[in-house]
């Protein structure tokens, strides 16, 4: 998924926005891209992860869940779009799946609290949803 953005102009795909904490964002919204980008995660080399997940109500959330990674600290939100599936309930089904973390509500806030708590080795992802994304960039 390296060099998205350079070789397509696509932004959001694998895109680093910061080095230090790195955050990088990547629209993927369903379980096949889900799974790719845990992938490229796991390859990544970082002290601590941070995810700010934010997700709508029409996707399968559920099979999203279950393959983020159990082990990472999370912040999540919820993008502003009607679609959206609200902050109270992406962390109430989170908490099914293991996932440990806290509410932000705005994708932006969300981005802000995890570079206040990561440190320089950390990594930042954000996604989830295509809006949570654009939001940020």
């Amino acid at each position: 998924m390296l060099g998205v953005v350079e070789n397509t102009s696509l932004r959001g795909r694998w895109e680093q926005i910061s080095s230090s904490p790195m955050v990088i964002c990547d629209t993927g919204h369903n379980p096949h891209a889900m799974r790719s980008i845990v992938m490229q995660l796991n390859k990544m080399s970082y002290n601590e992860l941070w995810m700010v997940i934010g997700m709508v109500g029409d996707k399968d959330v559920s099979a999203i869940l279950e393959l983020l990674p159990k082990d990472a600290n999370y912040i999540f939100c919820e993008p502003n779009i009607p679609r959206a599936l609200s902050v109270n309930d992406l962390f109430n089904k989170a908490v099914h799946y293991s996932l440990k973390g806290q509410k932000s509500k705005y994708p932006l806030d969300a981005l802000s609290e995890a570079k206040k708590q990561a440190q320089h080795n950390d990594l930042i992802f954000v996604g989830g949803s295509t809006f949570v994304v654009a939001e940020i960039l």
